[in-house]
């Protein structure tokens, strides 16, 4: 069973998304698996408050409030969501659908690039006149052919 901590109020309706079979919320900082946050600040936590963590999730944007370098460092993956607040009328599974496919497609595209400095993806969500955009950018070495698809 994996164990989650969560540093901030995370709403119940994201939570529940969690098969209780295979994870526990609210486990201790220094027992859990993963930590979910909005804007807790774990600059200041003990090092070895982190030792356990494989993952970092953070629910809005920026990661001002997490120490990046230090989660590299110890292999620790942080991932950082776009607010959500906007997409409630899509079902999760849509979401979850339309996210990987796209980020799928970048990291195939990133990951044959030689280059690791220009192995980067662009992921931004925002509305605009009652439309939600989701725009996913990435590097690439390889002449662009549009067609045929």
């Amino acid at each position: 069973m994996y164990k989650i901590h969560t540093m901030n109020k995370i709403s119940p309706v994201g939570l529940i998304h969690f098969d209780a079979a295979k994870y526990a919320i609210d486990a201790q900082l220094n027992d859990a698996d993963a930590v979910i946050l909005r804007s807790a600040d774990m600059h200041e936590l003990d090092y070895d408050a982190l030792k356990s963590l494989k993952c970092v999730a953070r629910a809005g944007a920026g990661v001002n409030n997490i120490p990046v370098d230090r989660c590299a460092e110890e292999g620790i993956v942080m991932t950082c969501f776009a607010d959500a607040h906007d997409m409630g009328f899509i079902d999760m599974m849509d979401i979850c659908s339309i996210f990987g496919n796209a980020i799928d497609n970048a990291i195939e595209c990133v990951e044959k690039i030689a280059d690791q400095n220009m192995r980067l993806i662009k992921l931004t969500v925002r509305t605009q006149n009652r439309f939600l955009l989701i725009r996913v950018e990435n590097c690439t070495d390889k002449a662009i052919d549009l067609n045929g698809g």
